[in-house]
């Protein structure tokens, strides 16, 4: 493993604006993502990390529905069975998303929470 670093040199210090540039740039990119690579890196990092991989990936067509997507997931699934959830889960993304994020959203919340649960 690398030996932490204290102080950072004067190259170093002086690379700060251009990879702040760098990583600006890439965060605010809307380029199709290159899945073959990042499902290569996300199998990287859990093997570096001693743990066991996703079972699958998730791709959604924006942040917001990642974002929102998400957490109603993993309620769910912290709920069990859909028997046993307080409603539907097309009556939950409706409640929950419609209102402030418009039908459009949510119907692609509804179809990566949907891809999320399926067996």
């Amino acid at each position: 493993m690398p030996e932490r670093i204290q102080e950072l040199t004067a190259s170093q210090k002086a690379a700060i604006p251009d990879w702040v540039s760098t990583w600006i740039k890439r965060g605010l990119c809307t380029d199709p993502a290159d899945r073959a690579t990042f499902a290569s890196g996300v199998e990287r990092c859990y093997h570096f990390a001693d743990l066991a991989p996703p079972e699958r990936i998730v791709w959604v067509g924006s942040p917001v529905v990642a974002v929102l997507a998400g957490p109603i997931a993993a309620y769910l699934l912290e709920q069990g069975p859909p028997e046993s959830w307080p409603c539907t889960l097309a009556e939950l993304v409706t409640a929950v998303v419609e209102p402030r994020n418009g039908p459009e959203v949510a119907q692609n919340v509804l179809r990566a929470v949907e891809e999320v649960l399926a067996p």
